[in-house]
């Protein structure tokens, strides 16, 4: 059976025999027989020389005339991978007389493309001569589907762990593969390519299997954009009319929405490409396209459940903050006003007033430290009104550039529109000022830039529910914060809004600055991102409300005389003890006449009493059951010339627009000074003489 791979031709005298041996075979068997079997048949002789065929066999698979094909060997047709296989499988049929049933790929016509049979054969005898008689089917489509099946549930399994272009360099490859290609690639479609006649500049695309970059020639790129226009796979086996291109191209678009935003491509297969490729991409692109799209869902949920998850967690941590904050404010409004009033009755050569100052000066600090606290906690007491962002800015330019220091120049690039928004504008120095030296720490050991510009943002209602710091869509004011710094690493970036959260060395800062500018944004609807890379600098990016039309202030109107400030009445309303106690003794010793009420419903029923006897109405914010503003309304009812103080380090929205009296109320923070109390009364009953 040493001949059984020989490639060279039958002898004549060879061929005479093997003639013979065929017509006594065809004696046996009907000749219509032969030809109505659904696939290629054959006989071969034990050195595996073809002594029979169907018309199947002949013009289908091995393309020879009969008399060529006679006596030429059967095995040479299969796969270089496959042909051995082949070839022990004929030898154990013929040993043992066994039916035998394998598969392989048959080389078609003797060209480049081969396909995949099922053969099955078993052993006859002809006049004592052993033959091998077999049949065999197409079953190329099928091994496809199956390749495909495997690999999509292959794919499937690892694509949690898989990037997208990972995942889309696996299809190609196993589209390439499938349809002979010598190279796949696949191209990401943007508005731009539909205004050029060429891809070839626009579009460099990395081909499985290698590691430059592809740049399709003009041809190919002629096809890719009939695709792409025409929303349709397109099979380029021969040139159109004014195209012409150097291989077989076969290009599908992926289509979503009425326009292409991809398009796989594939070319340089060695012959035809035909339905069955087109096929087999469309199916695997559909493939990597459901994926990609259910990993960005995924992650898009992910996203929006991690920014949910971030925002309850920094409300939680902004309560107790504020909390705390509150009932700390209240103890160092105490200690802070007997401190100072101690000051104002000792002599500065006395030995305790340095201990006296000592006290004053500590609790001042911690008073800062429960402002920045109560910002972040969005509970700062504030005044809202409208002012136009690049104007106010510009003002604080001076004061920035200082606090930056020689080191850092700041540059300033205002919006091209006037952005009105509605904010405190204290609140708004506070941004200015922690943001600015955030900067100036970030570039301690080089010389930087610190940008600030402002523009107008239209937020849409997609890109909230993508995770955009604004929570509803409309027109912002976004005011954008660039350094060129030491930036953030991505494990830290998370953390950088969380109260006492700070990477600087002890001693160096409290770690406020950054949740205090985030406190502040929230407290007046708005949003704020930071984007940053180690090395390459940081942005925040803070979004505030577009105020729509801007009314002119009302001026304030005049009232009616009231008594000399040392004759007049003071109504204290508050339900710390302490604090009553405090304000009561000052007030009484700059002459004025007092009456307390440590309730709402207590102070109502004292100015009910009272009438229009009480001049000035000085009252904590937050009261049980009736906060400061709501009492002072009431009381406005019945005593329309009252004045009215209130104080707190605690709200919420300090001053609703539908307030009576506006004019009439001032505001005093906690912890708060004595002579700031004093002079705020004075303030207010004096504007009435």
């Amino acid at each position: 059976m040493h001949t059984l791979l020989s490639p060279q031709k039958a002898s004549n005298g060879l061929k005479e025999s093997l003639e013979l041996l065929k017509r006594r075979y065809r004696q046996g068997i009907s000749n219509d027989v032969i030809a109505s079997i659904p696939g290629t048949f054959f006989v071969i002789d034990s050195e595996g020389r073809f002594v029979d065929w169907n018309d199947y066999e002949r013009d289908e698979v091995v393309g020879f005339p009969d008399d060529e094909m006679l006596g030429s060997s059967a095995l040479q047709a299969f796969h270089p991978d496959d042909r051995q296989r082949a070839l022990d499988a004929v030898r154990h049929i013929f040993e043992t007389g066994n039916e035998e049933v394998a598969e392989g790929r048959i080389r078609i016509r003797g060209g480049a493309e081969y396909r995949w049979y099922l053969i099955s054969g078993r052993r006859i005898s002809i006049d004592g001569v052993p033959l091998l008689i077999g049949t065999g089917i197409d079953i190329s489509r099928r091994k496809r589907l199956e390749e495909i099946n495997e690999f999509t549930v292959t794919l499937l399994t690892e694509a949690e762990s898989l990037c997208e272009e990972e995942i889309l360099r696996r299809t190609i490859e196993k589209a390439r593969v499938l349809s002979s290609s010598t190279e796949g690639w696949h191209i990401v479609v943007n508005s731009d390519v539909f205004d050029h006649d060429s891809l070839a500049e626009i579009i460099p695309c990395t081909a499985t299997g290698r590691t430059d970059r592809v740049i399709p020639d003009i041809g190919t790129s002629q096809v890719i954009r009939r695709a792409m226009l025409g929303m349709e796979p397109v099979i380029a086996n021969q040139p159109r009319g004014g195209e012409s291109f150097h291989s077989r191209t076969l290009a599908v678009p992926l289509v979503k929405s009425s326009r292409t935003y991809a398009v796989f491509c594939f070319s340089g297969k060695p012959y035809d490409y035909d339905d069955e490729d087109l096929t087999s991409v469309i199916s695997l692109a559909r493939l990597a396209q459901d994926i990609i799209s259910r990993k960005r869902a995924e992650q898009s949920e992910r996203k929006m459940q991690e920014t949910l998850l971030q925002a309850r967690r920094m409300e939680l941590i902004g309560q107790l903050a504020g909390g705390i904050a509150h009932d700390f404010n209240n103890m160092l409004a105490v200690i802070l006003g007997h401190a100072e009033t101690l000051l104002d009755t000792i002599d500065s050569t006395s030995p305790d007033y340095e201990n006296i100052h000592a006290i004053y000066n500590a609790a001042n600090r911690s008073a800062l430290l429960t402002r920045q606290l109560l910002a972040f906690a969005r509970r700062q007491t504030v005044m809202p009104e409208i002012i136009e962002l690049n104007s106010t800015i510009e003002s604080m330019l001076a004061i920035l550039r200082k606090l930056a220091g020689d080191r850092v120049e700041v540059a300033w690039f205002p919006g091209q529109v006037p952005l009105h928004i509605t904010i405190d504008p204290s609140q708004l120095d506070q941004i200015l000022a922690n943001l600015t030296v955030n900067g100036r720490d970030a570039m301690m050991t080089q010389k930087g830039i610190l940008k600030i510009e402002t523009t107008l943002v239209n937020v849409v209602r997609s890109e909230c529910s993508l995770g955009h710091p604004c929570q509803e869509p409309g027109p912002y004011a976004c005011i954008r914060f660039s350094d060129n710094g030491c930036g953030i690493g991505e494990d830290i970036l998370p953390h950088i809004f969380e109260p006492f959260f700070s990477t600087k060395q002890n001693g160096k800062g409290y770690g406020l600055g950054l949740s205090t500018v985030f406190g502040i944004v929230k407290q007046n609807h708005g949003g704020i991102c930071c984007d940053s890379m180690p090395g390459k600098g940081t942005t925040f990016s803070i979004f505030f409300p577009l105020q729509g039309k801007v009314e002119e202030k009302k001026p304030i109107q005049a009232t009616p005389a009231m008594r000399k400030p040392s004759q007049a009445k003071i109504l204290l309303v508050d339900d710390e003890p302490e604090i009553l106690q405090l304000c009561r003794i000052t007030f009484e010793r700059k002459g004025y006449s007092v009456l307390e009420a440590s309730s709402a419903e207590l102070a109502i029923d004292i100015a009910a009493r009272q009438g229009r006897s009480i001049d000035l109405l000085v009252t904590d914010l937050m009261l049980p059951g009736m906060n400061g503003i709501e009492l002072a309304d009431a009381i406005v009812k019945f005593n329309p010339d009252i004045k009215t103080i209130i104080i707190s380090g605690y709200s919420h929205d300090i001053m609703p627009p539908d307030s009576a009296a506006h004019e009439s109320k001032e505001f005093l923070q906690k912890p708060f000074a004595i002579k700031s109390l004093l002079e705020k009364v004075a303030l207010l009953l004096d504007s009435s003489i």
